[in-house]
């Protein structure tokens, strides 16, 4: 969270050396895409069942809604570890060190807590306020807001996770081969996440 703070200002340069930038009009862009439920369907066999097609047509009004209150709390994008987990930090006598940041990209910041929280700790996704992972986190940004208005921004980020997710799935299923096994790989993960 400290280094997410301190990148505050290294955000244009980041972009400009290939971190993605992945903000909240772009989340509101990919969801408000006309063909965003078709291109679900058409990427595996099986696609979407129309109950499932239902009801992320409905969801995605809800999501935007999401988009649009998560910005109002007015964190500013800051670079993000796309798979920040425990299994990807390597512990010093005095220091952590972050390996994998090859996809990394330049987003709202609780993206990459959520992924840890996700992966790591999903018990403290149930009581976010009272985890001692999630208060020494948040502790970093409490000089840009409440804790109030951070636990609430964690609660519509978490909502809005699986949508980013898919957001970047998308992105890394345009860069591959049609026909490859990579390819298959993707298709059926982006389909488990609109899923989700």
């Amino acid at each position: 969270a400290r280094m997410q703070v301190e990148s505050v200002p290294l955000a244009p340069r980041l972009r400009d050396l290939g971190c993605h930038p992945a903000g909240l009009s772009d989340l509101q862009a990919f969801l408000a895409r006309d063909d965003l439920l078709a291109e679900v369907a058409a990427l595996n066999a099986t696609g979407l069942t129309e109950a499932e097609r239902l009801e992320l047509t409905q969801l995605l009004p809800r999501l935007a809604d999401a988009c649009e209150r998560l910005a109002e709390v007015a964190l500013p994008p800051m670079l993000v570890h796309p798979d920040f987990r425990v299994a990807n930090c390597v512990l010093g006598d005095m220091s952590v060190r972050f390996l994998n940041w090859a996809d990394s990209f330049v987003v709202h910041p609780f993206i990459s807590l959520l992924r840890l929280l996700q992966l790591d700790y999903p018990e403290a996704l149930e009581a976010p306020q009272r985890d001692p992972v999630v208060s020494a986190y948040l502790s970093n940004f409490e000089g840009l807001q409440t804790r109030a208005r951070l636990l609430e921004a964690l609660r519509l980020a978490g909502r809005l996770f699986p949508a980013w997710t898919l957001m970047q799935w998308s992105r890394e299923l345009s860069l591959l081969e049609p026909g490859g096994v990579s390819r298959e790989i993707v298709q059926d993960t982006w389909v488990a996440v609109a899923r989700q």
